[in-house]
């Protein structure tokens, strides 16, 4: 006997696939700020990851972090939340093909804990990251976009 598949399978394969032909980007991405990396590599052992999260607890200064984030062209939304007891600042930017970057000012993180959101357009074929100054005692704790 051949079965013969219902139309409710039908209709969710079709919807499978044309989401995935056309780059559908409903769902937002959520990831512990632990997925970047110092900077600087020279400075690595400032920092400390709990959970998720990343500490500058090594160092009395401030320290660079990036955080490389998977996106599409268009624009973007992305939301840092932070914990600043120690000075905390970051920048949201978008890359060409040929690593121009253009980059925007998250707004200031009060003390405590705190999210900040920032916006940018990412040109065809390009990049995104965030890059934050990461003062003593001060903590990422997570990045959430749409890619």
């Amino acid at each position: 006997m051949i079965s013969v598949p219902n139309a409710r399978s039908v209709v969710a394969a079709l919807v499978t696939v044309t989401c995935l032909a056309f780059g559908y980007r409903a769902h937002a991405l959520g990831q512990g700020a632990f997925k970047g990396h110092a900077t600087d590599p020279n400075t690595i052992a400032c920092f400390e990851s709990s959970s998720g999260n990343i500490i500058n607890d090594g160092c009395s200064g401030s320290i660079s972090y990036t955080i490389p984030l998977a996106t599409n062209a268009g624009g973007h939304s992305v939301r840092i939340d932070g914990t600043n007891t120690g000075g905390l600042s970051c920048i949201l930017c978008s890359t060409t093909q040929s690593g121009l970057a253009s980059c925007v000012n998250f707004p200031g993180f009060p003390s405590g804990t705190s999210a900040q959101t920032a916006t940018v357009n990412v040109p065809s074929n390009g990049g995104m990251y965030a890059r934050c100054s990461v003062g003593p005692n001060t903590a990422l704790n997570a990045v959430n976009y749409t890619p």
